[in-house]
């Protein structure tokens, strides 16, 4: 129901000289972080959870939706229940007073509730190079089956038209490639494996099915819902995006959370999650970002096109990175 936030981390050196030297300085405003929680079996209603790090008391914390007030709450743990619709993006957010009144605010927070997803239908083609959105070319590979696979198990499989276009029946939940609904799991399958740091799920007793999707037909291998997005400048340095889609299975609602680091030296990402996943089929979207690597996973509602490199190498299921450019 929310999106996910990966954070991009530049690192840097700072040299200290003697006593002489600046010292950032130290912040005492309270720290929030907002969540939310399904209520039970009603999908139209969630339980906002503000949790916050103070160095003094808490006096209260307010919430609001749409940048209106919903109301406050002056106990721990901090919450407030609202109502929702289907299709409808809500945007919160929680903002915490201390005893000395100081502040301070969450990021904002994107709800949505979207029906269940009963199918996928796409249509593949070919790109040659992961920075040439508009080259992309028609399906050449012929017909064949595509298949959602978790780890070394097929989990769904269905035919592949030649001109590239199919359909995946997900009215059924899968019978093979459960594992924990945790950050780490959900993680892994992208390429971002070995993470470590605070993680959670809102109820560690679901399960769930991280799948990727690969294509055997002329033109065999990993293929994913791709597309390239606008770069940005930071600097001197040129950040290029470009945004990957995946398909997991919860069997029932929950909420993964976590701030990780994941790999090490200068090809580790550092990683902020904030995912619900719905009970059923979920969308997920990776955003990815050279040369840093970062990504973001987020709720989608409509992944775009499947795309396949015309190489016969697919698209890759993580970033790629390249120390040596600015850019992929």
């Amino acid at each position: 129901m929310n999106k996910g936030t990966f954070s991009l981390l530049a690192a840097g050196l700072l040299l200290v000289a003697c006593d002489t030297a600046p010292r950032t300085p130290v912040s005492f405003n309270p720290e929030v972080v907002l969540t939310s929680d399904p209520v039970g079996d009603d999908p139209g209603q969630l339980d906002l959870r503000a949790t916050v790090t103070a160095r003094d008391p808490v006096e209260r914390v307010v919430f609001y939706r749409d940048g209106k007030l919903l109301g406050e709450d002056r106990e721990a743990p901090y919450t407030w229940r609202d109502h929702i619709e289907d299709g409808v993006t809500y945007t919160y957010q929680a903002v915490a007073y201390d005893k000395a009144e100081r502040r301070g605010a969450s990021n904002f927070y994107d709800v949505t509730l979207r029906p269940s997803l009963e199918s996928v239908a796409g249509k593949l083609s070919e790109l040659p190079a992961l920075t040439s959105p508009t080259e992309a070319r028609p399906w050449t590979g012929g017909a064949g089956k595509l298949e959602l696979f978790a780890g070394d198990q097929t989990v769904l499989s269905t035919p592949l038209a030649a001109d590239g276009s199919f359909t995946f029946d997900l009215k059924q939940p899968p019978q093979t490639g459960w594992q924990a609904a945790t950050p780490q799991n959900l993680l892994a399958p992208l390429g971002l494996a070995g993470c470590q740091g605070n993680a959670s799920s809102s109820d560690p007793a679901v399960r769930m099915v991280p799948t990727q999707t690969r294509v055997s037909a002329g033109k065999s291998g990993p293929v994913a819902p791709f597309k390239v997005l606008p770069p940005t400048q930071a600097g001197n340095v040129q950040l290029n995006y470009f945004s990957l889609g995946f398909l997991v299975y919860a069997e029932r609602k929950v909420n993964l959370t976590g701030q990780l680091t994941c790999g090490t030296g200068a090809g580790s990402t550092q990683v902020s999650l904030q995912l619900p996943l719905q009970q059923g089929w979920n969308k997920v979207t990776q955003q990815v970002t050279q040369p840093s690597g970062a990504a973001q996973p987020r709720s989608s509602a409509s992944p775009p096109i499947f795309r396949c490199l015309s190489s016969g190498r697919c698209c890759p299921s993580g970033p790629e990175r390249s120390p040596d450019r600015p850019g992929p």
